[in-house]
């Protein structure tokens, strides 16, 4: 596509970012802090109604970068990675969880309200934990996720943890380790670092819902915690595999239609539409997720 065809904002990214964009990540200067001031002027201040209004806008910024995308020469975002579903591997030394309270359809008043407080994303992973932990993939679980919906509640490790204690109460205490510092998913990269390199462990599996599991991977790679694609892992899928582990009654019927509804749902549909948002800032402006932070710090009280 010539430049002279090339929607105005297809043309400013170009313009900035040239042929190759990975290689010019080093050479963005102040963009990505002039980016995060102009934010904090715009969303500083105003109420929940209005930052929700700003967020709706930013979006919409979102769907022009998706319709885009495709036409950008140079602009390369890496293809899914393998993500696996199968336990019968090399034991791992700890299992770093991601929380997921906050996203299409789950805010903060309907997660404090929540007797759990916790959306169904975030109890679909304390399940499939629960499960790698029976069958021997793990001795340590880490549930990584601070004060999302407000610092009233519970963190949303603390809640992991206490819905896996009830429905799993075989699985000891000292299993179990928290990190109720992070609110973004840069931070879940950050402080399960502290904890991995405290507690000397080498062999490392993340798990998430498969659609944030993509950018968890890249963000906590940026900030020095690799973990192999093979020990990562989708809950959803993961729990629907090994279903008949689950002795509770948020066990699903059936794989297939479980795992059909779920990824038809409209929840799941938001969801993958803001993280192919994330991931299109991740590969050019924003590649250790700092903007994305600051919209964290401003929505998630």
């Amino acid at each position: 596509m010539t430049p002279e065809n090339r929607p105005n904002f297809a043309n400013r990214l170009f313009k900035r970012f040239g042929e190759n964009t990975e290689k010019t990540f080093d050479k963005m200067g102040n963009a990505p802090v002039n980016a995060i001031n102009k934010l904090d002027k715009v969303i500083d201040g105003r109420s929940q109604p209005e930052k929700r209004r700003i967020l709706n806008f930013v979006d919409k910024i979102g769907d022009k970068m998706i319709n885009t995308i495709d036409n950008l020469p140079g602009l390369k975002i890496k293809k899914e990675p393998q993500i696996s579903s199968e336990l019968n591997k090399p034991k791992l030394d700890a299992l770093i969880v991601l929380g997921h309270n906050i996203g299409a359809g789950w805010k903060g008043e309907r997660i404090r309200q929540n007797p759990d407080n916790l959306s169904g994303h975030s109890k679909l992973s304390t399940l499939a934990a629960a499960i790698a932990f029976k069958e021997g993939l793990t001795d340590k679980i880490i549930f990584s996720s601070g004060h999302t919906s407000g610092t009233e509640t519970r963190s949303e490790a603390e809640a992991m943890r206490d819905f896996l204690k009830i429905r799993f109460p075989e699985i000891p205490e000292g299993a179990i380790i928290l990190e109720s510092n992070s609110i973004d998913t840069a931070g879940n990269a950050e402080e399960s670092k502290k904890i991995v390199n405290q507690n000397q462990f080498k062999n490392i599996g993340l798990m998430s819902t498969r659609d944030h599991l993509n950018n968890s991977i890249i963000l906590f790679k940026r900030y020095g915690l690799r973990v192999k694609r093979e020990n990562c892992f989708a809950s959803e899928e993961l729990a629907a595999k090994y279903m008949e582990k689950i002795n509770t009654h948020e066990k699903p019927k059936d794989p297939k239609s479980f795992l059909e509804g779920y990824r038809k749902s409209p929840q799941v549909k938001g969801d993958r539409k803001k993280e192919l948002i994330r991931s299109i800032l991740l590969h050019t402006i924003d590649p250790k997720g700092m903007i994305l932070r600051q919209v964290s710090k401003r929505t998630r009280k």
